[in-house]
């Protein structure tokens, strides 16, 4: 009985490294993932993707921490994972703007300010430096930016605009 290994194409160890690369920012390795994936393969009983599982021990560590600082790049990270995977981050997305803007209404901000980058997609930074009264951007929903046109590997949407607290 011959065993079939099957070889990663060079898209599949793009992406590999690409994701081993968003976990390593926060302190996992590849050994981690491959671990994390045996273990959800043993306890789910059904063939797990790499993505999953390391969206998982992002997940883990977002549940176990307890400020918003810390809260704010595992969710950006997250939506990289989803994002990779060819799917559309905006729920990560969505979760770490409204931790933000809740901190901020917590502080006793009133106002904020929409942040993009220096790279930012024609659409972005029409919005950008625009300032919204917490509520506003809470209930309107503004970012991540619907129409997000920044490309990561052919896919857009991958929205990096960010609030900052505006005094005033």
């Amino acid at each position: 009985m011959a065993i079939t290994i099957r070889t990663e194409t060079p898209e599949e160890k793009k992406m590999h490294k690409e994701l081993i690369a968003i976990t390593l920012r926060f302190g996992f390795g590849e050994p981690d993932v491959r671990l994390r994936k045996d273990r959800l393969e043993r306890s789910t009983k059904h063939s797990v993707e790499e993505m999953e599982a390391a969206f998982s021990l992002l997940a883990e560590l977002l549940n176990n921490a307890d400020t918003v600082q810390e809260k704010i790049p595992l969710f950006f990270g997250m939506a990289e994972i989803v994002h990779l995977r060819g799917e559309d981050p905006l729920q990560p997305l969505m979760a770490m703007h409204q931790a933000e803007l809740t901190t901020f209404k917590d502080i006793g901000f009133r106002l904020v300010r929409v942040d993009t980058t220096k790279d930012a997609c024609t659409e972005c930074k029409k919005i950008a430096e625009k300032v919204f009264t917490i509520e506003e951007a809470m209930k309107g929903n503004v970012l991540p930016h619907r129409t997000c046109k920044h490309d990561v590997k052919g896919v857009s949407g991958l929205c990096r605009c960010r609030f900052l607290a505006e005094f005033g």
